[in-house]
């Protein structure tokens, strides 16, 4: 079989630093430019209906799977579980980070997002500061195990991450797409 892509400590700094970092990207989150063009929601809708449940899963399945087709060719090409390791690692707090964008602005384009927006930005900037301090500072990474990495890998990341946003932002087009088609054919 195949080892385990992260050891737990790995894990574990993942989950610490892009839990806090997530939400603080997306709490200074300003209204849709066309709000009030909507009427209010129903009381009985829920609050994670269909379409943002599809975006969530979408981004995580997208992300999960990027993140193991990079690993799994890291460890058959090279052999070396603590290399392997190092990249999964990597590639799991890369394209996390991807991830948010798509989570960020659910009901428009992802190439919608106000660049305005300073919460966003400085999140995002202190999860990718934190991953790169993991991969780079002696202590972190002899306490999580994991290997300096060099650019060839870091643009595999970027272009993994970009697909992942292409691939859910084509999903939400499709959702909006019918959505809008529905509303249409109500009037």
């Amino acid at each position: 079989g195949l080892p385990l892509p992260l050891a737990a400590a790995q894990l574990f700094w993942i989950n610490l630093t892009n839990t806090f970092w997530s939400a603080a990207a997306l709490s200074g989150e300003s209204s849709e430019k066309n709000e009030m063009d909507f009427p209010p929601d129903s009381p009985s809708r829920p609050l994670l209906d269909g379409f943002i449940r599809f975006i969530i899963v979408a981004a995580g399945l997208v992300s999960a799977l990027g993140v193991f087709i990079i690993y799994y060719f890291f460890y058959k090409e090279f052999n070396d579980i603590g290399y392997s390791r190092s990249v999964a690692f990597a590639a799991l707090g890369v394209l996390s980070l991807f991830a948010v964008f798509s989570i960020k602005c659910p009901n428009r384009p992802v190439w919608e997002i106000s660049v305005r927006d300073k919460h966003f930005w400085a999140a995002l900037g202190a999860r990718l500061i934190l991953i790169t301090a993991a991969i780079y500072l002696p202590p972190l990474r002899m306490l999580l195990r994991v290997q300096p990495l060099g650019i060839m890998e870091w643009l595999i990341f970027l272009g993994a991450g970009v697909l992942g946003v292409i691939l859910v932002e084509m999903g939400k087009w499709v959702f909006i797409r019918r959505a809008q088609q529905s509303r249409n054919n109500i009037k």
